[in-house]
């Protein structure tokens, strides 16, 4: 009996210490694995962290993305429209260029017939004429009340200037009528009276050409004005 608990005894003791090294090797492996389980913890916090702050980033360069494209709707819709207002501000200086270049063509034009009226009248009176200078006078008289045609195709222009122009002229033009109502309209006795009628008519002429060349000129000078104004 003694030599079977003795027996006993000894197994039971090596079942303890197989039980004991089991322990402490899954003691051992347990450690391992909670310090491999909390380094694992570090880096997935650490990767958490760095992924949190990219989405940050990211959420604000989205924020600031959509500000830009705002910004870029806004200038594209403004350039869109100076690109129009450019295209129809050329064609209203060429337009006027147009017009400005038809304008100085009648003034030359009407400058001609003025010369020619002049020639005319200096052939019809000569130097050595006995009444040179009441003929003259008689030629150069001004009307007293002028009108002046509009022209609608000339629209757009300044008319500022030109309404000055014109109650500036009409004193002038008062002032001399009151000098030259001396009985200019009536043909002296020794006169031939064709002669006299010529001059009239050559007067009437005259007063019609300026009247004309003067609306040109005033409709010429407001368009260069509009079209300084407009390439400022």
């Amino acid at each position: 009996v003694t030599r079977k608990a003795a027996e006993r005894r000894k197994r039971l003791i090596h079942e303890r210490q197989k039980l004991q090294a089991r322990s402490a090797e899954a003691f051992s492996l347990f450690h391992d694995a909670v310090g491999l389980l909390r380094e694992n913890r570090h880096t997935m916090l650490s990767r958490l962290k760095s992924a949190e702050n990219k989405m940050l980033v990211l959420l604000e360069e989205f924020l600031l993305l959509q500000t830009f494209e705002e910004r870029d709707e806004f200038l594209q819709k403004k350039q869109v429209k100076l690109v129009r207002e450019k295209s129809e501000l050329t064609t209203e200086i060429m337009d006027l260029s147009s017009k400005l270049d038809q304008k100085r063509d009648e003034v030359d034009e009407w400058d001609t017939k003025t010369a020619s009226l002049l020639t005319e009248m200096a052939e019809l009176v000569p130097e050595n004429h006995q009444f040179k200078e009441f003929l003259e006078k008689l030629f150069k008289k001004k009307r007293k009340k002028r009108t002046v045609a509009n022209n609608s195709d000339d629209e757009g222009v300044d008319s500022d200037a030109e309404e000055e122009d014109e109650e500036e002229e009409d004193e002038e033009d008062e002032d001399d009528d009151d000098e030259d109502d001396d009985g200019q309209e009536i043909c002296p006795a020794d006169l031939d009276k064709l002669l006299f009628e010529k001059v009239l008519d050559l007067r009437e002429k005259r007063h019609d050409i300026e009247a004309v060349n003067t609306d040109a000129k005033k409709l010429s000078d407001d368009i260069r004005r509009t079209l300084d104004r407009l390439k400022a």
